[in-house]
Formats: structure tokens, sequence, C-alpha cells
């Protein structure tokens, strides 16, 4: 009677671990759905340029005046993907950018799930992230850009390396596969894969971290030989860090990613408070090697970021993530009573709790995230439904072979996904670094003077007719040589003054 009862309770707790599994799979799928039919949300970022690249059919070299040793696309596998949607599912530039954001959302938000016989303690250290980290954490996730496919990436290796003893040969062939797809699709964080040989080391695990290194180098190069140009395509994305923090830039002029980090000390105290927990409840620091791995690799990614924000929010961040939500693991299994409100009541108010956290339009975060909110209230870029916009004519857009500069990457953004058959190049796309060098020192002269109007001088001064200067500004920009439009609200469009014929 008692092995009946053992097997009835034993397959009771394994429907009630796949409905908990479920439930949570469905929480996760539920933010995307609940941004885009109540907000209509779609984010204003780096995706809409590789949307409208697909769509425009062109290589980067005709969208962006790039200096000449900068040839190569940084993101080939990604534009592949898009194409491959757009040519054959005929889908659009805003269908694109829609699929970008959703799909890695969800790729990045469920690549570590599962890993865990409690999944719901994944749920639990994402919502403490939400909270923690108000204005950055979901930011991130939402941003449709090929750094989450390495994120993800990152998470599924941390966990297949940081908990299996024996370091199989499918396990080394699926890193590889795994290094190989994320050097393909976002080719500019093949170099930092040696963050984990240093935690590998640091933490010591030194065999792992030979092991590691040889299946990082191989699925590199793997990875580089989709390109037809393995060595050009590694060297040059190498050598994009050093073109960007050269010419004595400060870090204010840097873009966001390369710039330092806070520190995020609310996170550290609240991912410190559940580790106490832990030691209350199970009286054990650290388990094992596992979780020195994880724990170095989110130091490293922290005092990295310290400088540069990217090795915090790309590297250490999702480390802090894995291990702290195998700490609440430990500390629900640690529960002697696994009764029906521990093992769904709780994981289903952690789910809750996470949609309404990451749904919340914290200070416009969502209803406004279709613009840069630090420029105000401009028109929704998507519908095009600006007056002006519609209204102004050929004669305001710049002419066949023309060149637009711009000092802010988000005219380019913004400009490029609304025209991107238009047949001419921008001074500045989406890296300062790969700017000629003559443009890059106008641009730095410009940041170093906070948008001083006397900075685009040597600009206005080069236009031709068929060039234009577009800005954004509160107010029509101080530049008297050249006549003005108000092509959006704050978007301004600035062309060589016409002489009328006489």
């Amino acid at each position: 009677m008692s092995d009946e009862n053992d097997i009835k309770q034993s397959a009771r707790d394994d429907v009630l671990a796949l409905g908990v599994r479920l439930l949570v799979y469905a929480s996760i799928l539920i933010i995307p759905a609940i941004l885009f039919i109540r907000f209509q949300f779609l984010p204003f970022d780096d995706c809409l340029r590789h949307a409208a690249k697909v769509v425009s059919g062109r290589s980067w070299g005709e969208i962006v005046l790039l200096r000449e040793c900068m040839s190569v696309d940084q993101h080939p596998g990604w534009h592949a993907f898009l194409s491959v949607l757009h040519l054959y599912f005929g889908m659009g530039k805003e269908q694109l950018v829609f699929v970008e954001w959703t799909l890695l959302f969800i790729f990045v938000s469920v690549a570590a799930v599962p890993f865990f016989r409690r999944p719901e303690s994944w749920v639990a250290a994402m919502l403490l992230a939400c909270l923690a980290l108000p204005e950055n954490y979901m930011f991130r996730l939402t941003r449709g850009r090929p750094y989450l496919l390495t994120e993800t990436v990152l998470l599924v290796l941390l966990a297949l390396w940081g908990r299996n003893e024996r370091k199989t040969l499918l396990l080394q062939a699926a890193t590889i596969g795994l290094i190989a797809l994320s050097t393909f699709v976002h080719g500019t964080a093949w170099y930092l894969w040696i963050l984990l040989v240093m935690a590998f080391v640091l933490s010591g695990r030194k065999g792992d971290a030979v092991r590691f290194c040889g299946c990082w180098l191989v699925g590199v190069l793997l990875g580089a030989m989709f390109t037809g140009r393995p060595f050009s395509y590694l060297y040059q994305l190498l050598e994009i860090p050093f073109l960007s923090f050269g010419n004595g830039a400060l870090a204010r002029m840097l873009v966001g990613e390369f710039q330092p980090d806070s520190g995020r000390l609310i996170y550290l105290l609240a991912i410190g408070f559940v580790f106490l927990v832990r030691y209350v409840v199970t009286q054990v620091w650290l388990h094992d090697s596992a979780e020195r791995f994880l724990l170095t690799l989110a130091a490293i990614g922290w005092l990295g970021g310290l400088h540069v924000s990217r090795l915090w929010n790309e590297w250490g961040l999702p480390s802090a993530q894995l291990w702290l939500a195998f700490v609440i693991q430990d500390i629900l299994m640690s529960f002697k009573s696994q009764s029906f409100s521990v093992r769904l009541v709780l994981p289903a108010g952690l789910c809750l709790g996470l949609i309404l956290s990451a749904s919340g339009d914290l200070d416009g975060r969502w209803s406004r995230a279709v613009v840069p909110v630090k420029y105000g209230d401009c028109v929704n870029l998507y519908s095009g439904s600006s007056d002006a916009g519609k209204n102004i004519g050929n004669d305001w857009l710049p002419g066949d072979g023309g060149v637009v500069y711009n000092s802010q990457m988000d005219v380019f953004d913004l400009f490029f996904f609304k025209y991107p058959s238009g047949k001419w190049r921008y001074v500045y796309g989406f890296e300062a670094g790969l700017m000629t060098e003559e443009n890059l020192k106008v641009l730095r002269n410009i940041q170093f003077n906070h948008g001083g109007w006397a900075a685009y001088k040597p600009w206005s001064n080069a236009m031709r007719a068929k060039d234009r200067l577009i800005v954004i500004s509160s107010g029509q920009p101080e530049i008297s040589s050249l006549e003005w439009l108000e092509y959006e609200k704050n978007l301004w469009i600035g062309r060589t003054i016409t002489v009328p014929n006489k």
C-alpha cells in the first residue's frame, strides 16, 4: 500500500513540476505580447538599422561613409536571417523589427530555464533584477540587438560548463557550434569569450580553462569562415574598440556600451541579501566550483564594467543572474514541507510579479520607447504621421550621391529606417570609430563642446547642394550659412541657402 501511495505521490509531483515549468514559459511569452498589444512597443535602437539594411539590399559601405580599413559587416549572420524573412516571407521593415526584439527577448529569457529543477528560481532572479535595475534590465532585454543572441549562448554555456563534471566530446562540440553561431551573428564579441577562460583560471579550474579555450578558438574560426573573409573579419572587429577609444575621446563622447557603469549598488545589496538567506537556511556559503566560477565571472564583469559598461551588462550580469537563480533554487529546495502552496502558489506569484514588473510603464519606458526619450515627444517614427515629414518634398531630402552630416547616432537610426532606399550616405552611422578620420575629428570636437553650433562649421562649409545637415534640437540650429526646416518635432534638416534666379 505504501509503494502504491509513493507512486501516486511521485506522479502528482511530476504533473505539478510540469505545470510550473509551463507556467514559467507562458509568463515569459506573455511579456512581449503585453508590450506590443498594450503599447504597440517597437524599440528605437540598432534593430532599426538592421531591418533597414536588409530592406535596402546594400552594403554598409554604400550607406555610411566608412574609413577604408573597415569593409566587413559586423553581423553577417543576423542580416542573412533577416534577409530570408524579407525575401521569402515578404516581411517589411516594421515586421522585421518586431521579430528582432520579440525573438531575442524570448531566447535570452528562456535560455536558462531547462537547467533548473525549480524553474521558478530563474523567474525570481529576473524579478529581482527588474526591481533592482528598473532602468537597465528590461531595457536591454528588449533592444532586439544581436548581442542578446550572444548572451543566450553565454547562459547556456555557463550552465553546461559550470555544472557538468565531465567535459564530454558532445559538450565540446556543442560549445564550438554555439560560439561559431555567436561569432557569425554578433562578431563584435568574439574576443570577449576570453573572460570565461580568465574566470576558469581564477576559480581554480585550469583544465577547463584549457579545454574551453580550445573550443573558443575553433568556434571563432569556424564562425568567421562563413563570412568568406575569416581573418579580415576577425581583425577588423578587433580593431573597432581601439579606434573608438582613440583620438583622445572622453568617456561621455563614447557610445553607451563603452561608457562606465555605476556599479549597481542596489542590485549588489539585493543579491547579497539572498546569499545570506541561503546561508542561514542551508549553513553553506558556496556549494562547489561551479558557484566559484559564476561568481568569478560576475566579479570580472563588474570590475571591468566600472570602466566599460558592456563588460558588466553583457558578461557579468548574466553570470550573476544565473548564480542568483541557483542560490534561490537552493533556498526553495531546503523547505522540508513541499506543500501545494510552496510548489504552485509561490511560482504563480513570482510569475505574476515578473509580468507586472516587466510590463509596467515605468516613466513611460514602453509608451514612449519608439523615440529617444531624452529628445522629448518626437513623432512616432514607424507611422510617419508628421505633416511636415509628409509634405516637405524631395528638395529637402538629400540628393542622389549626397551626404547626410549628423553628429547623433539617433539621426542615422531614424532617417535610415524611414528612407532605407535613399541614395545618399551618412557620415556617422553606428560606431564613431568607423568614421573617416576627418569626420571623426569634427564629431569629437562637436561632442567636446557639448554640441555647440560653431563646431559644425567644417561640415557646413563642406556641404554641397545635395548634402544635408540633420540634427535633433529643441530649437532651430544657430548655423546661419544654412536654411532650416523642422522636418519633425525637434528634428531639423539644414541645406545650403538657395539663391533664387533673377
